[in-house]
């Protein structure tokens, strides 16, 4: 691959998909569609022979497993970590689990291996919400899942979404409660966007409650869905959006310890929430002043 093409640093991270589809059904995912519901997985010779690859060949030492259950086979999970051990490969990746496939060893060996943050996608801080998105987990393993992983030194990763049809405002502000809570070192919001062929899709667009005139919208950052009709304002979830992201970064005992995050938390804000209020001005040039200063 001519990756000098791509503008790759080594500051950047070397992408990699071990394994396709999800078994899961949640209602609002489109993973199982793109990728299909039978989990096929690549063996841990075969990934190590590429992260070898990403390492001596493009010089990249981070990586990305960019799977949706990574952890779904835990034994080949475990063979991985050993392979990249047995090797001797100086590497850091991340890879993501659900909140009910946690094992303490499996965590401690992917960390030795060189496993530095783990990603969960924990969605809602409501038990009533995320059995309506078929999630399929408690609000208690999300609890314990964040715990162990923090208690063998991996940094956490949550991701959260906001105005699921049949959410309150009330729930929504349970979510971002909780996701302070579970103190994860970093936490991700969202819109729900019902991407098409996605069960959540076909029922509210049976219900005429989405907007699909514009899908320049579909950015996760905006809301789609007919909200009035819902109980709610489309301004109302934009506002608890950007109140969840201040709410969990700008807390004084989180900054002390990621100071590093208070710039890239700003260019975040201003980016995504300020610039693109401007009216006829795209911000290019305070974005840039930004990045001067």
């Amino acid at each position: 691959m001519p990756f000098d093409s791509y503008g790759v640093s080594r500051e950047q991270s070397g992408g990699m998909i071990t394994s396709r589809g999800c078994v899961y059904s949640c209602g609002y995912c489109s993973s199982s569609l793109i990728m299909g519901k039978k989990f096929r997985s690549r063996s841990p010779e075969n990934v190590v022979d590429e992260i070898e690859e990403l390492l001596h060949k493009y010089k990249l030492r981070d990586i990305a497993f960019m799977d949706d259950t990574f952890m779904l086979n835990k034994k080949r999970a475990s063979q991985i970590a050993q392979e990249i051990e047995d090797r001797n490969l100086d590497v850091s990746f991340v890879a993501s689990s659900r909140v009910d496939m946690v094992d303490n060893n499996l965590l401690r060996k992917l960390k030795k291996a060189g496993m530095s943050t783990l990603y969960y996608g924990v969605e809602s801080g409501s038990q009533r919400i995320l059995d309506l998105m078929k999630k399929g987990i408690t609000l208690q393993e999300a609890e314990t899942a964040v715990k162990s992983a923090k208690n063998v030194g991996l940094e956490v990763l949550t991701s959260f979404i906001l105005g699921y049809p049949g959410e309150t405002k009330e729930d929504i502000d349970q979510t971002i409660d909780f996701s302070i809570k579970l103190n994860p070192d970093y936490s991700q919001y969202s819109i729900l966007t019902p991407f098409p062929g996605t069960p959540i899709y076909q029922e509210l667009h049976k219900k005429g409650l989405i907007d699909t005139n514009n899908w320049d919208k579909y950015t996760v950052l905006k809301p789609v869905l007919k909200y009035e009709q819902l109980g709610l304002t489309k301004a109302m979830v934009e506002r608890k959006l950007a109140e969840a992201y201040l709410k969990f970064y700008s807390r004084p005992k989180y900054l002390m310890k990621h100071r590093h995050m208070i710039s890239v938390i700003f260019q975040i804000i201003l980016r995504s929430f300020i610039l693109p209020r401007l009216k006829g001005s795209t911000g290019k040039g305070w974005y840039q002043k930004l990045k001067e200063s």
